[in-house]
């Protein structure tokens, strides 16, 4: 038998478990969150659902809506610039794999400086990064948990694999109720 180590973050899972998404930004230092996703989760209202939350609990935000499927190396460079251009301090991303991808190449950027290419590959990561709270909208990509992020390097066409432990998350909250506003269809593609 294989012995295989893990490391994983603080998970709050449960019905409902969407409202203690300020508490735990406010837990991890949040001045002002940087709020990452993309606009199929955006169209679902969950993007506003979180938005309306953090008003609740007294966060400030700035929303970062530069998503798309498979992420590309200059949506994470210039996300990392809009980060530090408005002083964010934790980063919280709203999604299935590209936009917690996406949070985490702007995390490496912004604490990292350079370009995510950079960084591809195991253990390149250096300093660390500023605290992540990711919140999954799918039932499949694992990237709420995971060291890894993928993004597509533009110029040589190729999907980068980023792989450092510092790429867990602090927290990552996995609300079931999320599921709802997907279609059957949806839900079943995003866990093969």
């Amino acid at each position: 038998m294989d012995i295989t180590k893990f490391a994983i973050p603080e998970i709050i899972f449960g019905r409902g478990s969407l409202n203690y998404a300020g508490q735990c930004a406010l837990r991890l230092g949040a001045k002002k969150v940087f709020l990452v996703s993309d606009s199929g989760v955006e169209e679902a209202g969950w993007v506003q659902r979180l938005m309306d939350i953090l008003e609740k609990d007294g966060v400030d935000w700035v929303y970062y809506p530069g998503v798309t499927s498979n992420p590309r190396d200059f949506q994470v460079e210039q996300g990392a610039e809009f980060y530090l251009k408005n002083n964010a301090d934790v980063i919280v991303a709203i999604g299935g794999g590209s936009p917690m991808d996406t949070a985490k190449g702007i995390a490496i950027i912004a604490s990292n400086g350079g370009r995510i290419r950079d960084y591809e590959g195991a253990n390149q990561v250096k300093r660390p990064l500023p605290p992540m709270l990711l919140i999954t909208t799918t039932a499949g990509s694992g990237s709420d948990i995971s060291q890894f992020c993928i993004i597509t390097d533009v110029e040589r066409s190729v999907k980068m694999s980023i792989i450092t432990r510092t790429l867990v998350p602090n927290v990552s909250i996995i609300d079931p109720l999320i599921l709802r506003t997907k279609s059957e269809t949806l839900i079943i593609q995003s866990a093969v």
